[in-house]
């Protein structure tokens, strides 16, 4: 296969290298190892198929919203069409920009689309069929559309008599976050704009995964009212381990990022009163930092003693943002199981790591109590090293690796974008 890069960031055109003889050809449309080596996404969840009856069939411009965000690999199996793709994504050289690929039987070609990245087409001819193969399962909650004609986005479509579903024809312009910020204003504006947003729209979620959240938040509640800012305020037992725990996370941030020209931003999961932001000045990192948590009283003591981090007061996992952050962390939310099961441990725990994956853009570090011990705390979560990281690796990224190494009962598990 030969690899060209589009004028999007991320997205490519995939040829097939063929190999023709009197029969006809034989050509390799997908390879595991040729895309991981590329850095692009392995994953495959799903295969869909559209056929069209008419030219000037027009479908799209269809997304899906974190934390069910696609990768698509898309070819025309029959006739031909015009494949559109729209770059949503804030923090790239291309945000908002489109652009457009002829895909045919004819000529084989295939278009490799990015998470958060519009997608639509036109047919060309009549009886044309288009395959897709997508990294994450369909999830109707988390479906978004964009007008195919909005202005702002001034894609250029073939001149036809066009055939299209109501739904698509209603789609709203591009608005995200229901801001009215149109993808041509600043990438700042965006930014700025989805953060007033962040407690009054928030993401459908299992609500045994939330009802966790909030038992762990009313547990660290307790634990800070009676301690304070301190190891035991959030519940571990000294200072030393807290410290040790810390240098840890922040290894996940890696040397290109530490000597870039910007401050690296890092989103703490379960932040506390601010310890990691405390300890990493100490260390003389500057961070672009934001942390959240469950617990009320732990972020009011932040907002007050840790002027210079911002911080948020709520639940990762129904936090609906459009802000990307070079680094995700978090901090003792993987290691308390209270009442809960260890099932729905094991979800929750699946489910957090699923989220800071899909709101970093460069990597993410969780610790996770070890089962390899040979004593266990009923209050406690463990979980097997091997099994997390098997998960990891099957889901989410090939770019996994642990930390078990250090003294503590529990491990560190580091994730990485294939392509920061």
């Amino acid at each position: 296969m030969i690899l060209r890069p589009t004028k999007l960031e991320g997205a490519w055109l995939v040829e097939p290298d063929r190999f023709d003889d009197e029969r006809g050809f034989f050509a390799r449309t997908w390879s595991r190892d040729e895309f991981a080596a590329r850095g692009l996404e392995t994953a495959l969840a799903q295969c869909n198929v559209s056929y069209n009856r008419r030219a000037g069939t027009l479908r799209g411009m269809h997304y899906q919203v974190a934390p069910h965000e696609e990768v698509k690999l898309v070819r025309c199996s029959r006739g031909s069409l015009l494949d559109v793709i729209v770059d949503l994504r804030p923090e790239s050289p291309t945000f908002g920009q489109w652009d457009a690929v002829e895909l045919s039987a004819a000529n084989a070609l295939q278009l490799y689309i990015p998470r958060r990245f519009a997608h639509g087409f036109q047919t060309l001819e009549d009886d044309t069929e288009i395959s897709y193969q997508i990294s994450t399962a369909y999830h109707p909650e988390s479906a978004r559309g964009i007008r195919w004609n909005d202005p702002a986005l001034g894609i250029v479509w073939p001149e036809a008599e066009r055939t299209m579903s109501d739904r698509d024809r209603d789609w709203p312009d591009w608005e995200p976050g229901g801001t009215g910020v149109s993808p041509v204003q600043s990438k700042e504006h965006w930014q700025d704009a989805s953060a007033t947003q962040e407690e009054n729209s928030t993401l459908e979620v299992d609500p045994r995964m939330t009802a966790i959240s909030q038992t762990l938040g009313e547990h660290y509640e307790g634990t800070f009212a009676k301690h304070g800012p301190t190891a035991r305020g959030v519940d571990w037992g000294a200072e030393e381990d807290v410290r040790l725990r810390y240098d840890k996370m922040l290894e996940v941030i890696e040397p290109s990022a530490r000597e870039a020209d910007r401050p690296v931003s890092l989103l703490d999961v379960g932040c506390g009163y601010g310890g990691l932001l405390e300890h990493a000045r100490q260390r003389g990192l500057t961070l672009d930092y934001t942390g959240i948590d469950v617990a009320e009283n732990l972020i009011a003591y932040a907002k007050v003693n840790m002027p210079e981090g911002r911080f948020l007061h709520g639940d990762v996992l129904v936090w609906n943002t459009a802000e990307r952050f070079d680094y995700v962390v978090c901090n003792g939310i993987l290691t308390q199981k209270l009442s809960a099961s260890i099932l729905d441990m094991n979800r929750y725990a699946r489910a957090v790591l699923e989220r800071m994956f899909a709101l970093c853009r460069r990597g993410v570090a969780a610790n996770v109590m070890s089962n390899r011990v040979n004593f266990m705390v009923e209050n406690l979560y463990y979980a097997s090293p091997v099994e997390m990281l098997s998960y990891c690796l099957d889901h989410l990224t090939r770019r996994a690796r642990l930390d078990h190494a250090y003294p503590l009962y529990e491990y560190m598990i580091y994730l990485y974008r294939e392509t920061p």
